[in-house]
């Protein structure tokens, strides 16, 4: 019994099966011998938003998470980083900037 469309399951017969298996190879060494032409290339731009900035709780959550590290030892951290000016202001339960900080940012 030969392939038939529709089924489930098919049942080869072992000359099937090598006749496929022979196609199967040489199609893929066609295509491997095969010379390939780029025909056209299309840029387009993207705009990538970036990362949600951390707020109190997602700083303390994420730093546990990936860092084990306890609350204290997280505000701990970000106070030196806020002392060392590396960060803004690091305990804020909101992401809105206003538009001049936007503009700023923006430059």
């Amino acid at each position: 019994k030969d392939l038939q469309e529709g089924q489930d399951v098919v049942h080869l017969t072992e000359e099937t099966a090598r006749r496929l298996f022979d196609e199967a190879a040489a199609d893929t060494a066609a295509a491997a011998a095969a010379t390939w032409t780029v025909a056209s290339v299309e840029s387009k731009s993207r705009r990538n938003a970036g990362p949600v900035p951390f707020i109190t709780s997602t700083l303390q959550q994420d730093s546990n998470r990936r860092l084990g590290l306890s609350v204290s030892d997280t505000m701990r951290a970000a106070q030196m980083l806020y002392e060392g000016g590396y960060i803004s202001y690091m305990r804020t339960d909101s992401t809105h900037l206003s538009n001049d900080a936007l503009e700023a940012g923006r430059g």
